[in-house]
């Protein structure tokens, strides 16, 4: 086995994935529908805070996604994540 985050796909293999119609099926409901829902809610959500509120939610979503992806995701945060995390 290869440790999945020095794992890079090939030009090659990704434009085999873009061929399959199964999984332009799943970017577009992931990038289009999934993510436009997303959005609408999420504003529809927030019309009800105030503007302190509304700024701590959004300052720290990062921080969220990068432990839910290091914990459940199993996802490797490097040194660049700590550089990114800096800024």
């Amino acid at each position: 086995l290869s440790d999945a985050c020095n794992a890079l796909p090939t030009t090659s293999e990704v434009m085999a994935w873009l061929q399959s119609p199964s999984i332009l099926g799943m970017l577009v409901w992931t990038g289009v529908v999934t993510t436009a829902f997303t959005m609408y809610m999420e504003t529809v959500a927030l019309k009800t805070l105030s503007a302190a509120e509304t700024t701590l939610i959004f300052s720290t979503e990062p921080l969220f996604g990068a432990a839910f992806a290091a914990l459940v995701a199993n996802e490797c945060l490097g040194p660049e994540a700590a550089v990114g995390a800096a800024f």
